[in-house]
């Protein structure tokens, strides 16, 4: 799934859930955070096999596992470092 129709399917799901609480502007920004971490091999797409890995570790990974996954989420720009 390419990113573009990930992020039309967040916005469609956005939309019928009604959700006002999250304004679209911080939903990009997840959606981009999220793509990233999940894209593991960079390609700018999100196969079957990374979404199945990023939910595999997400329910069922070792802390380590777990705590990678979370600082490839927050690292926006892959370069190894959280700024801030």
């Amino acid at each position: 799934m390419s990113k573009s129709k990930f992020q039309t399917f967040i916005f469609e799901l956005y939309e019928e859930c009604n959700v006002r609480d999250v304004n679209k502007k911080d939903l990009v920004a997840f959606l981009n955070s999220i793509s990233q971490a999940f894209d593991f091999d960079g390609n700018g797409i999100l196969d079957a096999k990374e979404i199945i890995s990023a939910l595999s570790v997400i329910f069922s990974g070792s802390k380590a596992d777990k705590l990678k996954a979370l600082f490839d989420f927050y690292d926006a720009n892959g370069n190894a470092l959280l700024d801030f």
